[in-house]
């Protein structure tokens, strides 16, 4: 006889029955809100600590900047102090050369050169004296204070100096009488002032050559054209404070080469 036990109920969980998600409430939400939040937070603190360093940074380029405009004034500001001194150099040293000739002209304007003189006397002042009354035909009576020849040449120039001013003029003007002689008599003159002489020359002759019935005067180095005077400087060709070259294209209607 067979006997037959019943199962006694044992305490062993039951396993859970798998559900479907639609079945089950979403209990991962949370964690995936912690995660967003997080992500966000993390964006928020990247973006707003570039955005600070950002600033600095430009902050930093402003200053430069401001620095270098800062500078950029200075130098600037420096170049044109630099410029209206050296304009005031330029005029301070124009007036000093003005001077400087100036007193040059004063110690030669008794003096004379002479050029191509073969002397045939013993004595130069004899032969001289001899060339102003003979050959220049001066009457009056020349009071000559120094002679003396520029070299140990016999046709060297001499340099004659006269007790005034008008027994210079005086031989000047009878100048014309050597004409075709060899024999050349003209003032004494600083090889400056006889440069800036030779191109005012050349200019009344190119003026000439356009112009020919223009009146013009010649007192050394400056030449006149009605009431304007127009003269050599540092600058080039001046007409007082006026560019020369401009003013006188406006009567010849030309550039002037100079």
């Amino acid at each position: 006889m067979s006997l037959l036990v019943s199962p006694t109920p044992c305490n062993t969980p039951k396993k859970r029955g798998r559900t479907s998600p639609e079945e089950s409430p979403n209990k991962r939400e949370p964690k995936k809100k912690f995660e967003m939040v997080g992500k966000e937070m993390t964006y928020d603190n990247l973006m707003a600590g570039f955005k600070g360093m950002l600033e600095r940074e430009i902050g930093k380029v402003r200053a430069d900047i401001n620095g270098l405009t800062g500078t950029v004034e200075s130098l600037v500001n420096a170049a044109r102090d630099t410029e209206n001194e050296v304009k005031v150099l330029r005029s301070e040293n124009e007036n000093l050369r003005k001077h400087v000739m100036s007193i040059e002209e004063r110690i030669r304007q008794n003096n004379i050169v002479i050029t191509g003189f073969e002397n045939t006397e013993e004595n130069l002042k004899d032969g001289l004296m001899k060339l102003f009354t003979e050959i220049l035909g001066v009457g009056d009576p020349l009071d000559v204070t120094q002679v003396f020849r520029l070299g140990k040449g016999p046709t060297n120039p001499i340099l004659v100096t006269m007790a005034t001013t008008s027994m210079v003029y005086l031989v000047l003007s009878k100048t014309k009488a050597l004409k075709n002689a060899g024999i050349y008599i003209s003032r004494d003159m600083h090889p400056g002032q006889r440069n800036r002489v030779n191109k005012t020359l050349k200019l009344r002759w190119e003026i000439r050559k356009i112009c020919p019935s223009l009146q013009m005067k010649m007192f050394r180095d400056i030449l006149e054209i009605g009431n304007q005077k127009y003269e050599w400087s540092s600058k080039g060709l001046v007409c007082g404070e006026l560019d020369g070259a401009e003013e006188l294209k406006k009567i010849v209607g030309k550039d002037m080469k100079l």
